[in-house]
This record gives C-alpha cells, sequence and structure tokens, in this order.
C-alpha cells in the first residue's frame, strides 16, 4: 500500500506543474507589467523573457504590486540576450506577483513572450 501511495503523490506532483505565457511589444526605453497568481500548493516558479543581441528586455518581479524601475523583489537585467528568474521557497510563497518586462533605449524594439511555469522538476 506503501509504494502505491507514493507513486500517486509522484503523479499528482507531476501534474500540478504549470505555464502561463504572455505576449507583448515594447519600443525602446518602455514596459509593460503582467500578473499571476502563486497558489498554495506552488514550489517554485521560472519566469523568462527570451532575447537576442540587438533585442532585449529586463525582468522585474515584485509580490503584491507592481515594481517600478527602482522597486523590486527580484530582477534579471543583462543586455543581449535572454533573461530569466528561478525562484523557490522560500522566496516564492502563495499570493499575486507582478512582472515589469522593460526594454532599455539600449535595445531595439522587442516583441517578447513571458513565460512563467510553476512547480517545475528541473530547477
Amino acid at each position: 500500500m506503501r509504494h502505491i501511495l507514493l507513486a500517486v503523490v509522484y503523479v499528482a506532483g507531476l501534474l500540478s506543474a504549470s505555464a502561463q505565457s504572455f505576449t507583448g511589444s515594447n519600443a525602446p526605453n518602455s514596459a509593460q507589467t503582467f500578473s499571476f497568481t502563486l497558489g498554495v500548493g506552488a514550489t517554485n516558479v521560472a519566469l523568462t523573457v527570451s532575447g537576442t543581441a540587438s533585442a532585449f528586455s529586463h525582468v522585474l518581479v515584485r509580490k503584491g504590486s507592481a515594481p517600478t524601475d527602482t522597486n523590486y523583489d527580484f530582477s534579471s537585467q543583462l543586455d543581449g540576450q535572454t533573461n530569466a528568474l528561478y525562484l523557490e521557497q522560500p522566496e516564492v510563497s502563495a499570493g499575486t506577483y507582478y512582472v515589469r518586462v522593460r526594454t532599455p533605449a539600449s535595445s531595439q524594439a522587442h516583441v517578447f513572450t513571458l513565460i512563467c511555469e510553476t512547480n517545475r522538476n528541473d530547477l
């Protein structure tokens, strides 16, 4: 009986992984903000915005209210490449998170997809 219970818990963990995506387009020196909610069962979150050498955006995250360019909880601000954040408990907990996708003046216009994944097994 114990082995069956463990198998069910493992399968349930795999099924609880989820992804959500947001798309946008930023001119240089502009930003858009998106929100998502982490449920009580979330153990981690991965946030990714792909970029290239000439078109890229930074990722700024804040729990509970929208981040600004100077007020955020977490950020990935690499120029000329993909920006990603991988956060686990206790850094994240249930609640609403806001993600600011900011395209700096040094970038060309950036058409992007923000991917939010929770409960990933490979983090």
